[in-house]
Formats: C-alpha cells, sequence, structure tokens
C-alpha cells in the first residue's frame, strides 16, 4: 500500500469529502446507508506496526468510554478490501475548541462549563485504566449542539509504569516537563495538559507561546524553565487562576491529584462566578472565594484525624453564617440554591472522609463532644454503616442519624 491514505471502499457508506489530516492519519466524511446520517471515518496513511497498534489502541478505549457524554464514541472499525485500516466514528460537525479560542468564543462562565465537562471524561478515562496523552483543544471537538467531546485517543496508553512505557509523539504547547523529557504518560501529565488547554480557552493561545519566538525547542524550553502565567481575564476568579497554576505545576506532586479533583474545583467556581453575574456584589462573591480557597487548598496532615474534622466543621459553620446572608442578599433563589447545594455537597464528603479517617485511626474518644457538636447538621449520608455504629459509639449519635 502506498504511504498516502486515500478514501476506501466502504460496503454501506459513500466517500463525501475529505474532513482533516494529521501526522499519521486522514479523516474522511461518509454518508452511512442504514441508518442515513453522516459519519466521520479515520484512516492510516501507513500501516507500519506501531500506527496498526496506535489504532486498535484507539478503538478499544474509545470502545470502552463511548457511553460518556463528552468522549467520541466508536461505531465500528474493520480493514477495507484494499487493505486500509480505518475507525468510524460519529461526526461532530462543529468547529473544535483550538478553532474557536482562536475566534475568541470564549468567556469565563463557558470556560468553566466546558472545564467540568472534560475533566470528567478525562477521569473516566483513567479509572479505566487509560491515559489519554493528547489532551489539547484541536482534540476536543463540538458536535451539532456545541457539546464537546473529546477524542483522538490514538497515543492513549494503559497505565503503566515508567519503564515499561513506549516513546510515543506529543503535542509540545500542552505538554508538561516530564513529557518533554521523554517520560510516560500518567494522571498527573493529563491533569498539565488539561490546565494547558483551558488557559489556551482563556486567552487564546497556549500557555508558553509569546509574540515572535515560537519554534517547538523554545516553547519546549519555556515550559522546563517558566512559570505558568496568569490569564489576565478579569472574568476569571482568584480561585481558578489558583487552580490552573497548580496544574501547570513544573513537579507532577504539586498539581491536583486526579481530573475528578479538578472537576469538584471547578464546579464550585462555576457557582460562585455565576453568583457573580447575577448579583454584580464584588465584596459577597470576594467572601465566598476566600472560604471555597481554604476548603480547597486544604491539605490532610497525618496523624491529626481529629483536628481534620474540626477544620472542616468550622468551615461548614463559616459556610452556615454565609447562606444567612446569601438568603438576604438573594435577588434569584436559583442562583442560592445552585450554590448551597454544589457547595454543600463538597463539604459534606470532605468531612465525611475526614471522620471516616479518624475512626479508621480509633482516633475518637469520649473527649470528642465538641466535634459532635460541630459536626451536628453536616448531614452525613455517606458514612457507611459500620463506620455509622462506630460514631454512635462514641457520642455521634445525634450526627449520624440526623435527616
Amino acid at each position: 500500500m502506498s504511504a498516502s491514505a486515500r478514501p476506501p471502499d466502504i460496503p454501506g457508506y459513500r466517500y463525501l469529502r475529505q474532513l482533516a489530516v494529521g501526522g499519521y492519519s486522514v479523516v474522511y466524511l461518509y454518508a452511512q446507508d442504514s441508518p442515513k446520517r453522516e459519519v466521520a471515518v479515520k484512516v492510516l496513511k501507513d500501516v507500519g506496526q506501531i500506527l496498526l497498534d496506535q489504532l486498535v489502541d484507539e478503538a478499544n478505549a474509545m470502545a470502552r468510554l463511548g457511553n460518556h457524554p463528552n468522549i467520541v464514541q466508536v461505531l465500528a472499525t474493520a480493514v477495507a478490501s484494499d487493505g486500509q485500516h480505518y475507525i468510524v466514528m460519529p461526526y461532530c460537525s462543529g468547529p473544535n475548541l483550538l478553532a474557536l479560542a482562536q475566534r475568541g468564543g470564549f468567556d469565563g462562565r463557558k470556560v468553566l462549563r466546558v472545564g467540568v465537562q472534560i475533566a470528567r471524561a478525562v477521569e473516566a478515562s483513567h479509572r479505566a485504566g487509560f491515559v489519554h496523552r493528547d489532551i489539547k483543544p484541536a482534540n476536543i471537538l463540538t458536535d451539532e449542539y456545541g457539546t464537546p467531546r473529546l477524542t483522538d485517543f490514538g497515543i492513549a496508553g494503559r497505565l503503566v509504569p515508567d519503564d515499561q512505557a513506549e516513546e510515543v509523539g506529543i503535542s509540545v504547547p500542552w505538554s508538561p516537563p516530564e513529557i518533554l523529557a521523554g517520560g510516560a504518560g500518567s494522571v498527573a501529565s493529563d491533569v498539565y495538559s488539561l490546565g494547558a488547554t483551558l488557559w489556551n480557552l482563556l486567552v487564546g493561545h497556549s500557555p508558553f507561546e509569546v509574540a515572535g519566538r515560537n519554534s517547538r525547542p523554545e516553547v519546549a524550553a519555556r515550559i522546563r524553565r517558566v512559570p505558568a502565567p496568569p490569564t489576565g481575564r478579569t472574568d476569571v476568579p482568584v480561585a481558578v487562576e489558583a487552580l490552573l497554576a497548580r496544574m501547570l505545576a513544573k513537579q507532577p506532586a504539586g498539581r491536583p491529584p486526579s481530573a475528578e479533583d479538578v472537576a469538584r474545583e471547578l464546579g464550585l467556581a462555576q457557582s460562585a462566578i455565576y453568583w457573580y453575574f447575577e448579583t454584580k456584589d464584588h465584596l459577597f462573591v470576594a467572601a465566598v472565594e476566600r472560604i471555597l480557597h481554604d476548603i480547597l487548598a486544604r491539605k490532610p496532615r497525618k496523624g491529626t484525624c481529629v483536628d481534620e474534622v474540626i477544620w472542616f466543621a468550622e468551615r461548614l459553620g463559616d459556610f452556615r453564617d454565609l447562606r444567612i446572608a446569601m438568603r438576604e442578599r438573594a435577588r434569584a433563589s436559583e442562583v442560592v440554591a445552585t450554590f448551597e447545594s454544589n457547595t454543600m455537597a463538597l463539604l459534606r464528603v470532605m468531612l465525611a472522609n475526614a471522620l471516616s479517617a479518624a475512626v479508621d485511626a480509633n482516633a475518637l474518644d469520649d473527649t470528642t463532644d465538641a466535634v459532635m457538636a460541630l459536626c451536628e447538621g453536616a448531614l452525613l449520608r455517606d458514612i457507611s454503616k459500620a463506620k455509622r455504629a462506630r460514631l454512635i459509639r462514641f457520642g455521634f449519635d445525634r450526627l449520624v442519624t440526623q435527616r
């Protein structure tokens, strides 16, 4: 077969036009006979074993994750009569996020909404045992309804130790230092690339591109040595700027531990920024952000289980006080309800985790009446029955039986 792919003859499909050309593949638009719809068909330019393995990996990854609403599905994969290997996928007719960002199509609220959706798609990939390794704006498509969908798992692989990882192609502007140094993809590297992607959507270019000098070596050198700059956007909450800075940390250990953590923080910021745009109450929103920042920046310390419980319970008290002020100032009850439910859910889970850790460490004793008083009303429905029994034994019966 020639090194250049050509539209394969696929029974039941009719070739329409070429959609895109990548380094290793070409994507075509086909019309499917039954059911009648347009589909995207990705065809390899060459059938070297490495590329074939990548195509199989992509098909398997996307098939396992295809039920996720923000991941492109695989409809079929096969070999055409002329020997070309291909994948059939739904056709996402909207522009990818890189094209939208270059047009200036993103405000702060839209980036938060997209960020939550894609972070949860990345988390689904990680839970299935895959790292994506090539998260960037061009690999997030949009469908006819504007829904963002993560695609191009062509260099994705199973989560494996560094010494077992194979060398793969990378997209420098959105890659972390460890990948540029030849390291394997990981949860931490995907978190970095997600952060670089969100930063790109807000600013219109990747974090380490500057006016004039943007060759691959120059951008790579900045990624390794230069701290990530802030977005400079006035519609981006301080907590989001801080989150992006952590996602773009040079060392993997300095980044959020999972994409789910990223989604949770973005979701809270989304509520806060929604409140801001609805009320225009700068001082009130600043108070909200301070409490959320304290909660999200909290790092558990070993050997202080009960202290952790007390700390989260006190933050819950702060939030209760804030809720009273919020209701007094409320201009839209739906805004209040959304913000309250999101923040209370986070606090409930964090406090439940802290209490569970204290139970596991046998750190609760008869001297924890103050903790019980602080925790009352926290609605800790996430504690298991076994742990509830232990909490009741330590005098927490009012807490665990409430509501």
